[in-house]
């Protein structure tokens, strides 16, 4: 029975699978906080700097995944 070969991955797939994550995990956290925020009487000046949050990790995570595809 022939042996098989255990290749390596290419480096770029690290990187962009923790591009991906962390714009999916750390943003749909932030964004759940959000949906909840009304319920916790959470400030409107809070839940604005969430707002803010949000929007700049899907977008750099998205940004960086983008990037290193790209790259490829």
């Amino acid at each position: 029975m022939p042996r098989l070969k255990r290749q390596s991955l290419p480096p770029w797939r690290l990187f962009a699978a923790s591009a991906v994550l962390t714009s999916t995990l750390i943003g749909f956290a932030v964004g759940a906080w959000l949906f909840v925020a009304p319920v916790l009487a959470i400030s409107p000046e809070r839940q604005l700097e969430l707002v803010r949050l949000h929007g700049h990790v899907q977008l750099y995570g998205f940004g960086i995944a983008l990037t290193i595809g790209v790259a490829y």
